[in-house]
């Protein structure tokens, strides 16, 4: 659980929600953003066929990682426009994960989306730093 600025959150979901799959591509079961808690940051990741968009900011949280549909992702993104300061909680309530945001009274829980497959965004960004590094790049 952690604490956060609804701006900062907003902040890197409109920054990565641009490069997520289209209505006419076929998402496979890519069709989310990945909410990806470090110890020191929260990640925003999303991806298409051609491009893999990664934003942060920083937190004080526990580790975890949880796929959001874009509707989701979209009803999260109109709440935290009413929004000041955000509890920001990661559960599991009859096996299934859960994301808890919280300002005050109010609440909106967002389910994981458990029809997405595991996205290696570490890796993958690794992959395309190294190729810059190389010569021939």
């Amino acid at each position: 659980m952690f604490t956060i600025k609804a701006r900062d959150l907003a902040a890197i979901l409109d920054q990565a929600a641009p490069h997520r799959f289209q209505a006419d591509e076929d998402p496979n079961d890519l069709a989310a953003l990945i909410l990806d808690c470090t110890p020191g940051h929260l990640h925003a990741v999303a991806c298409s066929d051609r491009t893999l968009a990664v934003a942060r900011t920083p937190v004080a949280g526990d580790v975890w990682t949880a796929p959001v549909g874009y509707d989701d992702a979209t009803a999260l993104r109109g709440w935290l426009d009413s929004s000041d300061t955000v509890t920001v909680e990661h559960v599991t309530s009859g096996g299934h994960q859960l994301l808890r945001f919280t300002e005050g009274v109010a609440q909106l829980t967002v389910p994981a989306a458990p029809h997405v497959g595991r996205l290696p965004w570490r890796a993958l960004l690794r992959l395309v730093l190294d190729a810059r590094e190389h010569p021939l790049a």
